[in-house]
């Protein structure tokens, strides 16, 4: 089934070029038994982008509630798992929960310099992620061109390796997405996706 296009301002519109990309591949987890749709969770879901996009009733958060309204009549499934709340304060009971945890083109909007308790806000999100996917599910990490390189990537791996996450090495790197979205020069994005690997949320302090 087509994905349904939602008109979106500026900012969101490198979500809905590399969506495509990420349908593919999360198609093939299902094909392949590793994820279901009521065990995914878009963590900045914008405007229900992952939703639209698998047509699927996918699990999703995001703290502008004006982004999930704007989407709701464009998806059969209108949200109906979509809440407003922040990356930083996932529900409690959400912990392990689920089999893949998207946070695409969200870190990167995220302070290292402001600190909640004892850790940086995106050091704090990276915890939450890791606790509401399953000890040996999937995060999938996705990150524009412009704000990371090669050796910036190389050393998120690294960091992730000694907490002794698991790196799936065929989804982590540079990626070319196929345009959906006019635009002069073919869109491409960062990926890094791991597996917690029963690592403790408790490695991020």
């Amino acid at each position: 089934m087509e994905h349904r296009v939602v008109i979106l301002p500026d900012a969101e519109r490198d979500v809905e070029a590399l969506a495509p990309e990420m349908r593919e591949a999360i198609l093939r987890l299902e094909e392949d038994g590793l994820v279901h749709a009521e065990g995914i969770l878009d963590a900045g879901c914008g405007p229900l982008t992952l939703e639209r996009y698998l047509d699927q009733s996918v699990h999703g958060i995001d703290m502008n509630p004006h982004m999930i309204e704007l989407a709701r009549t464009h998806s059969p499934w209108q949200g109906k798992n979509a809440r407003v709340g922040y990356l930083s304060e996932l529900p409690e009971e959400w912990t392990g929960k689920f089999e893949l945890t998207v946070a695409s083109l969200v870190l990167h909007w995220t302070s290292l310099r402001h600190v909640r308790g004892t850790l940086p806000d995106r050091m704090r999100i990276l915890q939450q992620l890791v606790r509401i996917t399953h000890p040996h599910g999937y995060v999938w990490l996705t990150f524009p061109l412009s704000v990371m390189t090669q050796p910036v990537l190389a050393r998120w791996v690294r960091a992730f390796s000694r907490m002794g996450f698991v790196i799936i090495k065929e989804l982590t790197g540079l990626v070319r997405a196929r345009d959906v979205v006019a635009r002069k020069r073919p869109f491409m994005f960062w990926s890094i996706y791991f597996s917690p690997n029963d690592s403790p949320c408790e490695v991020f302090k």
